[in-house]
């Protein structure tokens, strides 16, 4: 456990590393399934920010069976902008 400096000079308590989890599925998995036990009553969408959000987002929505259907850009307001797309089973 911490503390870790973060990127933005923050520092934090917890730090995970986004390439053990998204090069590892055991790992990734066992993220998702504690994320969803989080996730409140109710939730019918789930996002995630980009780059390190997106797997960690995505195996929460296969452990819960709650889809993830927008991922937000981050950066300046002139410059953010909203991706959505939606995968329809075949």
């Amino acid at each position: 456990m911490g503390p870790f400096t973060l990127r933005s000079g923050r520092t934090s308590s917890y730090y995970l590393d986004k390439y053990l989890f998204s090069t590892q599925p055991d790992v990734l998995k066992a993220l998702g399934e504690m994320f969803a036990v989080r996730i409140p009553a109710g939730t019918t969408r789930l996002a995630g920010a980009e780059l390190g959000g997106i797997p960690l987002v995505s195996s929460a929505s296969i452990a819960s069976g709650i889809p993830c259907r927008s991922y937000f850009a981050r950066g300046p307001r002139s410059t953010s902008r909203r991706r959505s797309s939606t995968v329809r089973p075949t």
